[in-house]
């Protein structure tokens, strides 16, 4: 849960109005986040159009340009050009491939607070909210019945050998809460590439390219 919470206090007579942040978080990934081993430190969470717009709701315009960048394809994840899914969310131009990420400062994802969680409450990236759920490979989702597969990436199941079950318990949610976020997910997968491409045909250049998304949106 993300709540803003608002305190008066009085600071030399006069009163003021303090805010204050619930944060999203989960035991388990803090301690992961902690290690160093968790995806808000070690992997770069895209960004897609709908979480812009999901972003923007919750978040003013500044805070989304604080929080989402445009950067080239980070070495870790060139395999992903080979996959027809993935490649959805890569922008290419002038030969180098380009992708709207979270920014990430001193290691780890600006909207990580140390010990405290993700200050993007329900606003955070699509991904995040699946991670580490996903459908099967070659599976394209298109009913809320598909098999999860757990990513191999995710200390959870590598490292601490937990099942399916138990990192759903985790998270607090449920088999058809994830395979409906996936469907969300695939779903914006599509429309992220649709809207690249006509970014390309407009020849918006990967330096205008956020600004660009952004005022189409609102």
């Amino acid at each position: 849960m993300y709540l803003f919470l608002f305190q008066l206090s009085s600071l030399k007579g006069r009163i003021c109005l303090t805010l204050k942040v619930d944060y999203v978080t989960h035991s388990l990934c803090l301690r992961c986040a902690s290690l160093g081993l968790g995806c808000c430190s070690r992997c770069r969470p895209f960004i897609l159009v709908e979480d812009l717009r999901l972003l923007l709701r919750k978040h003013s315009l500044g805070k989304v340009k604080e929080v989402v960048e445009v950067g080239e394809i980070p070495t870790i994840y060139l395999h992903h050009l080979l996959d027809p899914e993935m490649a959805q969310i890569y922008y290419f131009w002038n030969g180098v491939y380009y992708r709207l990420q979270t920014r990430f400062v001193n290691g780890a994802c600006i909207s990580l607070f140390p010990g405290k969680g993700c200050t993007l409450g329900d606003g955070r990236p699509l991904i995040c909210k699946v991670w580490p759920f996903w459908w099967r490979s070659g599976l394209k989702p298109s009913k809320d019945d598909f098999p999860l597969v757990i990513n191999g990436d995710c200390t959870m199941a590598t490292l601490w050998n937990m099942p399916i079950e138990d990192i759903l318990k985790e998270f607090s949610l449920s088999e058809s809460v994830i395979r409906k976020q996936l469907l969300t997910l695939n779903k914006a997968l599509e429309e992220h590439s649709k809207t690249l491409k006509e970014a390309m045909k407009k020849n918006i250049p990967p330096n205008m390219l956020l600004d660009w998304l952004l005022k189409s949106i609102l």
